[in-house]
């Protein structure tokens, strides 16, 4: 789950997490059920459930560059985020990330040219009808 919100996928009895892709730094925390308690959330819950939990756009506001370059598999990741205020109620946050992956070798130390990129853009607008209740939209 991604903020209380379900990802898992019934088609395959799967989660797709590569389209599941969040910037870390809008991570809050990890909650992990384990057990048979976590079946509450759902009847494919049975042996737990792991809810990812976002930073509310209220506390991501303003301008943020992420960058790794490395050597090995991951070559590059580039992510760009930024927040903003919409009136007195809402807030928003718009991210873009980059992601390039190196070419596999086989067991025979063989480069293949596998390599890929990956391009993705989100955004989360919050908005606080009142002291109870909050509009989250993904």
């Amino acid at each position: 789950m991604i903020d209380g919100r379900t990802v898992y996928s019934p088609m395959r009895s799967e989660v797709n997490w590569d389209t599941q892709d969040l910037l870390m730094e809008d991570v809050e925390r990890i909650e992990v059920i384990r057990g048979p308690g976590a079946s509450l959330w759902g009847a494919n819950a049975v042996n737990g459930i792991i809810n990812i939990i976002t930073k509310s756009t209220k506390n991501s506001q303003g301008n943020l560059v992420t960058t790794y370059v490395g050597k090995g598999s991951e070559r590059a990741i580039v992510g760009v985020r930024q927040g903003g205020k919409m009136g007195n109620q809402g807030h928003y946050r718009v991210y873009g990330k980059f992601y390039e992956h190196d070419t596999f070798v086989d067991a025979q130390g063989q480069e293949h040219e596998n390599g890929w990129k990956m391009k993705r853009g989100g955004f989360r607008l919050d908005w606080k009808h009142s002291n109870r209740d909050t509009l989250n939209f993904y």
